[in-house]
């Protein structure tokens, strides 16, 4: 078995799942993000993905929309009640509407994969309002794997694709220089639409040698 493949069935399964869903919405063209609530038990109870470019989706998701992200999808199928004892594992660092999410909805953990420079001091919203603070999730993440660089390298290519000098690029070029060259490498030479094409082990092991030389050294 490949170094990849090890890597991937050794990760939890809330992970599994997650990166799992990413890569759907990879594979039907939204931005790759992938999420998972599970019990205090570590069984999943809620999962979802970003569907943003979808015209369609199951009945009680959002989809089509701008804010249609993983998290929300995920939450949104929970009853209306507190989760301090529940974790949300996300492959990419949620942004400011998921994050209201996450405090709305009271769930006590969230664990992300890849970090998002985009959301740099997001972490501080908890200093400028009680409330916030007063529900505001421990927070794990990011990862410092090849899977941290995959959470942050899957939403990149998309938005490489699509608006090549956006926000979200243009950020990682300063921060994240070597997972923003990568995504140029996959996007440019068309490997990445190429790969969509393949199931998720079979792209990870494609890419796995050029996700560790983005590793913090």
């Amino acid at each position: 078995m490949s170094a990849a493949l090890k890597a991937l069935s050794a990760l939890e399964p809330p992970w599994q799942i997650a990166f799992a869903n990413a890569w759907g919405s990879a594979r039907s063209g939204s931005v790759p993000v992938g999420a998972v609530v599970t019990d205090p038990e570590g069984i999943a109870v809620a999962t979802g993905r970003a569907r943003s470019m979808e015209s369609s989706g199951p009945i009680g998701v959002l989809f089509n929309t701008t804010i249609a992200h993983a998290e929300l999808n995920a939450i949104a199928t929970l009853p209306p009640k507190g989760y301090p004892d529940h974790t949300i594992w996300v492959t990419l660092e949620p942004c400011l509407q998921c994050i209201g999410a996450i405090v709305v909805s009271r769930i006590g953990v969230v664990r992300f994969a890849g970090g998002d420079a985009l959301w740099a001091g997001i972490e501080r919203l908890p200093d400028v309002n009680a409330f916030i603070a007063s529900r505001w999730p421990e927070r794990i993440g990011p990862r410092q794997d090849q899977f941290g660089v995959l959470g942050q390298l899957l939403p990149l290519m998309f938005y490489r694709q699509r608006y090549p000098e956006g926000a979200s690029v243009t950020i990682h070029r300063v921060q994240s220089p070597a997972v923003a060259m990568l995504a140029d490498e996959l996007v440019v030479s068309g490997e990445y639409d190429r790969l969509r094409e393949r199931e998720l082990a079979d792209a990870l092991e494609e890419v796995w040698p050029r996700l560790s030389r983005c590793l913090p050294s």
